[in-house]
């Protein structure tokens, strides 16, 4: 068995961690291992992976990676949005992204794409509003419900 490095910053411009070549390397190799790790480095979050493979792949390729079926891309979330909802998720995205920077953990583990989703769709106005929301319970409303709030209360520009 053979092991490789991969190590993926955190791109502001894009908010999101730059794992194509990642993905690509599963893709076409025969994967038994992969070690995790998060870290922030210079003030950037940062994964690094221990992978390790048995070569390429033997068999047909399989399809291309993708988003597993729960997950909504930003796109696909917005369409069904007005325009006050698709500002509303912009921010809270945005609120969530910086979040996840000060605390060291990637965004989907604050709130995930479809739940930023919802609480922009429903705008809540209570913690049991927000509690309502598939997903968030107790530990995520006390932590960070009343941010969430405060940022549903100022309604963006129309």
């Amino acid at each position: 068995m053979e092991y490789r490095v991969f190590v993926i910053p955190f791109h502001e411009q894009t908010m999101s961690f730059a794992d194509e070549v990642f993905r690509s390397f599963c893709q076409q190799n025969r994967i038994v291992d992969c070690t995790p790790h998060f870290y922030i480095h210079d003030s950037v979050p940062t994964w690094t992976v221990m992978v390790g493979h048995r070569g390429p792949q033997m068999t047909k390729p399989k399809r291309p990676m993708q988003e597993p079926s729960n997950r909504k891309k930003s796109s696909s979330v917005k369409a069904s949005m007005t325009k006050v909802e698709e500002q509303r998720y912009e921010l809270l995205r945005t609120w969530r992204n910086k979040q996840s920077i000060k605390e060291g953990r990637p965004p989907y583990a604050i709130f995930t794409n479809a739940q930023v989703a919802d609480i922009a769709k429903q705008n809540p106005e209570t913690i049991a509003g927000l509690k309502r929301i598939d997903g968030i319970g107790d530990g995520l409303s006390n932590k960070y419900g009343k941010m969430i709030l405060e940022l549903c209360k100022g309604e963006p520009e129309s």
